[in-house]
């Protein structure tokens, strides 16, 4: 299952989520390709369920073989029943980049395996290059890899209806992100409060800033941003998911003397156990999308700054559209009684989530 790199918050919730949603099934045992497997096994430390837990290391730097389609890969699938990809987003773009695209690999592996009684499921945030229009080499390729698949499940519409209408006999379903699943769970009983003071607010500003929005950002407006909407807290917790999420915020946006003497720094990608300090929390705003689903998760009211439109297309899934804002049209937010402009899950909406996860079928 995978695979994962370490380091990053957004990989250790779904690989949480995934785990959590395996215990109501018969397995009993999971491989974890990872090219960084001491990180990620450091950061399953907090898991105590009954699945037995074995890592791979992909790292090519060290191992033999082509990232996914590895030695030590192959060498357990004759251990393994099921398999299940993840990925954010499937394109084909770099091809033959390993470094940068993992999906040539995978197509490699799906040839090596293909006499094997190995089912495969696909559990993709988006796919969202238009596949009918593809031509040579990539639509040989990208038919090679999803009529391998005996599932594929996305999260956004637009991905749904691409796969569904490109490879008609492929099994595709939707799911919110899978990453809410064991949050959601481990918090079914948590008391919601719709009082919400002016102690404490939670941070999240993603390094991809300038470089993957495809718009024109001043970092000024986001710092005039986040100085405005922080008056009134005593505390502001950031909640970094990357180092490098880390490092750009301590560079280039924390030059306010008083908003960074008021900062605390927690690293998500070293510590899951950090997720508890969400409920402490009185307000949210937050760039990436596995920063956001905490604090939803939690019933803190939320702000998502639109970087990629995966976040938006997570809140219009959510009729949370409008509490969404665009990068390139920041404006000053009065944050006065928080928890109407903010955007929280309803209960219904939370039982609606962990039931889609579950209805999902392997």
């Amino acid at each position: 299952m995978g695979s994962f790199s370490g380091g990053n918050y957004g990989d250790s919730i779904v690989l949480t989520s995934l785990l959590s949603y395996l215990e109501t099934k018969s397995f009993t045992e999971v491989y974890i390709p990872s090219a960084s497997p001491k990180d990620t096994e450091k950061l399953l430390k907090v898991y105590d369920g009954p699945l037995k837990l074995n890592y791979i290391d992909i790292n090519m730097r060290r191992t033999y073989g082509y990232r996914f389609f590895n030695k030590q890969v192959i060498k357990s699938l004759k251990n393994i029943d099921y398999m299940a990809f993840t990925a954010g987003t499937i394109f084909l773009r770099d091809l033959l980049n390993p470094r940068r695209n993992f999906i040539f690999s995978v197509v490699l592996l799906l040839l090596f395996i293909r006499r094997r009684n190995v089912k495969l499921m696909g559990l993709f945030v988006g796919v969202n290059e238009d596949i009918k229009r593809y031509s040579g080499a990539k639509r040989v390729i990208a038919k090679k890899l999803f009529n391998s698949f005996d599932q594929v499940i996305t999260r956004d519409y637009e991905s749904y209806i691409n796969v569904k209408d490109s490879f008609r006999h492929i099994k595709v379903s939707r799911s919110y992100d899978v990453a809410f699943y064991n949050l959601l769970k481990k918090n079914e009983n948590l008391p919601i409060s719709n009082q919400h003071g002016r102690t404490n607010i939670g941070l999240n500003i993603c390094e991809y800033l300038g470089k993957q929005v495809g718009k024109e950002i001043d970092s000024n407006d986001i710092k005039n941003y986040l100085i405005t909407v922080s008056q009134g807290f005593e505390h502001v917790f950031w909640f970094h998911t990357t180092k490098m999420d880390e490092n750009f915020v301590r560079d280039h946006i924390l030059f306010d003397e008083k908003l960074k003497s008021q900062s605390i720094h927690l690293r998500l990608y070293e510590d899951l156990q950090l997720e508890e300090k969400y409920k402490e929390m009185d307000f949210f705003v937050g760039m990436r999308m596995h920063s956001l689903i905490p604090a939803l998760a939690f019933g803190v009211p939320v702000i998502a700054l639109n970087y990629n439109d995966k976040v938006k297309s997570l809140f219009e899934q959510l009729q949370g559209e409008k509490y969404v804002k665009e990068l390139d049209n920041l404006s000053g937010l009065s944050l006065e009684g928080s928890s109407q402009v903010g955007f929280t899950l309803s209960e219904s909406q939370k039982k609606q989530i962990i039931q889609n996860v579950e209805d999902i079928e392997i």
